[in-house]
């Protein structure tokens, strides 16, 4: 849909004294300062630690080892040092290769230090080894992490979408305050127009008492319309995350709207939902996970069957070269390891169901909020409307009062009816802008809508 939002903005009325915020700087603020951005991206201090984490288990692993000491052999005493370091590597072939380095010194004889080396490489045949299962974990760290970015994406996405509904109450608060204060005007002109031809003696003085409830039922309704103004600010702020006193009037940047309704297509709405939305994207990832989650399970049912080959070469001995196949496979564990296949499948399939029902369920959302939009559509128009019949009627009546037919009961009803349609008006076009916004963030394209990079390292 073409974008509503233009950069020129209205003027503050003189009334309203404060510090302007525009929708835009509203959002931004919020970006950086809502309580709950503010700790999501805490999180991602810990969640890009974690991935760190992962990718280290695949690095060579070196442990180096030293012992010293005093040894007593047939009454003789004396020192004993070893020195030792192994080198492991999970190799992405998945196989695991270890570097095995021993010396050992004695001090009862000069040629009694010793040397060894020994390198082993490990390689499984039939079920995954430690090194396809570190892979793999690194795999499933890379999938959460952006999962971790999504989460994000979708929290901003929340985040934005409640300001903006924060700013238009304000907005619809503000303009409250001034169709009321205007009503109150109107009436405070025609109850001095009255008193002047009350006492010309054209009028009874009975006939002020209706004008003058009149006027009192606009001064409490100016004030029940300020308290809004200030409660909608204190939302607003505590939203965006800043200093909740700050005496900020929002500026009514011009959202326009078209006297055509926006040309929606569902199924192209529904296609970007498929692609954009954070919630079904996570659920797609989720399912990848338990598919990992599967496979792991099922190969721990097999039987572990590893070729080994083995290198050693000591000073002592003559190297030695050797290959072997070795089979291994826990007795007892055969009923643990099928339960924890059952639970992974049931836990896939699971997955598989809540993903499809995500679908429908995106496709009858994004089918109710065309119609939505589309119906407060038609409800701004009929508001349109019934603004300019009450403007014509009022109009009407103040002239019949100047001519000196008309009746002040009749003027006070369009008066009201007058405030009535305008604040409903105010009300449906918020609406209707509201209803695009939720289109947006159901849709998933709030942040692209708003021109809002994405920044994980925040």
């Amino acid at each position: 849909r073409p974008n509503t939002r233009t950069d020129q903005p209205t003027t503050i009325p003189p009334s309203r004294e404060g510090v302007p915020l525009t929708l835009d700087e509203a959002v931004a603020l919020a970006v950086l300062h809502n309580t709950e951005v503010r700790n999501r991206y805490l999180d991602r201090i810990v969640e890009r630690a974690s991935l760190r984490t992962a990718a280290h288990e695949l690095l060579p692993q070196l442990t180096p080892r030293l012992i010293t000491g005093l040894v007593d052999q047939g009454g003789s005493q004396g020192t004993n040092a070893a020195v030792s370091a192994q080198l492991s590597w999970l190799v992405p072939t998945g196989g695991k290769l270890e570097v095995d380095w021993r010396s050992q010194l004695n001090s009862f004889r000069n040629d009694d230090a010793s040397q060894g080396l020994m390198i082993t490489y490990r390689h499984p045949l039939n079920r995954y080894g430690e090194s396809a299962i570190a892979y793999r974990n690194r795999e499933r760290s890379l999938i959460q992490e952006d999962i971790n970015l999504l989460d994000l994406r979708r929290t901003l996405n929340s985040t934005i979408t409640q300001t903006i509904q924060r700013y238009r109450e304000l907005i619809l608060a503000q303009e409250q305050v001034t169709l009321t204060q205007a009503s109150l005007d109107n009436a405070r002109r025609d109850l001095q127009r009255q008193r002047a031809l009350v006492e010309a003696g054209r009028q009874a003085r009975s006939s002020l008492l209706r004008i003058e409830q009149n006027v009192a039922s606009f001064q409490s309704q100016l004030l029940g319309a300020e308290n809004a103004v200030q409660s909608a600010r204190l939302a607003l702020m505590n939203q965006v995350g800043i200093d909740r006193n700050l005496p900020v009037v929002a500026i009514a940047v011009g959202e326009a709207i078209d006297t055509e309704p926006v040309q929606l297509d569902p199924q192209a709405l529904i296609a970007v939902s498929l692609a954009q939305r954070p919630d079904y994207l996570t659920s797609l990832l989720s399912l990848n996970l338990a598919s990992l989650d599967l496979q792991e399970a099922d190969h721990k049912r097999r039987w572990q069957l590893d070729l080994e080959t083995r290198y050693a070469d000591a000073t002592a001995q003559r190297s030695d070269f050797s290959v072997q196949l070795v089979l291994t496979h826990p007795l007892g564990e055969r009923t643990r390891h099928q339960e924890a296949f059952e639970r992974s499948r049931i836990a896939r399939l699971q997955r598989e169901n809540n993903l499809a029902q995500q679908e429908a369920d995106i496709r009858i959302a994004i089918q109710n909020q065309v119609r939505q939009v589309r119906l407060q559509f038609e409800q701004l128009q009929i508001a349109r409307q019934r603004v300019n019949l009450a403007t014509q009627e009022l109009a009407a009546q103040e002239a019949l009062i100047q001519a000196g037919r008309g009746n002040p009961f009749e003027l006070q009803d369009a008066q009201r009816e007058l405030l009535t349609v305008r604040t409903d008006e105010l009300t449906q076009r918020i609406n209707y802008l509201n209803a695009l916004t939720a289109l947006d963030e159901i849709q998933g394209i709030t942040l692209e809508r708003w021109g809002i990079q994405l920044d994980p390292a925040r």
